[in-house]
């Protein structure tokens, strides 16, 4: 599982480009919310499907990292903001 992880950092590491925005900036407050709620959304879910403990967080975590990862890869493309 560790090596999985690794690879996937190192595979998804790069981007064309970089937004120019603060690392404190607004829209960080604003994705951690969105991240956050789409993880209780996510734990919510699993929970109405019968899954408990790690099994139910992890299902969580993965609902709510599928639309971040999918947000920055939005974003990434020629018109739009940037990785940010």
């Amino acid at each position: 599982m560790r090596a999985l992880l690794v690879a996937a950092c190192l595979l998804l590491g790069g981007c064309s480009h970089f937004a120019e925005d603060d690392w404190l900036g607004e829209d960080k407050a604003l994705h951690f919310a969105s991240s956050a709620a789409l993880a209780a959304a996510g734990m919510q879910m699993a929970h109405d499907r019968g899954l408990r403990g790690a099994r139910q967080a992890r299902f969580g975590l993965s609902f709510s990292l599928a639309f971040g990862v999918g947000k920055e890869f939005y974003d990434s493309r020629s018109a739009g903001s940037g990785w940010s």
